[in-house]
């Protein structure tokens, strides 16, 4: 099955937080994975250039495609938040999906204040779509409910 992982938007939700405070240049360092047919991986920094400014609200959208394979029965998602100025990881976002790979698609966010995409003092945003034969890319943007 074919599927693409797309980045919708982060929040920083604190950015006084110990992790943050002081830091004006954001990015993001992702890598998705799958073990399936002799392992592939593809690796984005966002964005490709420069970083982001945390200024108020504190989020940012990102409509950006990390991931576009074939999966079998596994797909791992790592996203580093990243002091740019520092060049180090501020907080690292993992999450790794096995067997059917048919349940994977779907919008994955912060579920209140619960759930693995809530990491304390930043929430991340994604959806993984299944890509049917034919279609290559997906439309800048996707999802506007964010």
């Amino acid at each position: 099955m074919k599927v693409r992982v797309i980045l919708e938007k982060v929040r920083i939700l604190d950015r006084r937080h110990p992790t943050v405070d002081g830091t004006r240049e954001i990015g993001l360092d992702v890598l998705v994975r799958t073990d399936d047919r002799g392992g592939t991986e593809q690796r984005t920094r966002l964005p490709s250039v420069g970083h982001y400014r945390l200024v108020s609200p504190w989020s940012f959208k990102l409509a950006e495609t990390a991931f576009e394979g074939e999966v079998d029965e596994h797909l791992r998602i790592r996203i580093a938040l990243a002091d740019r100025t520092a060049g180090q990881s501020l907080d690292v976002y993992e999450r790794e999906f096995t067997s059917q790979p048919e349940s994977w698609p779907g919008r994955y966010a912060p579920d209140q204040a619960a759930g693995p995409e809530h990491l304390g003092f930043w929430q991340i945003f994604y959806r993984i779509e299944r890509v049917e034969p034919g279609i290559e890319s997906a439309e800048p943007g996707g999802d506007s409910s964010v």
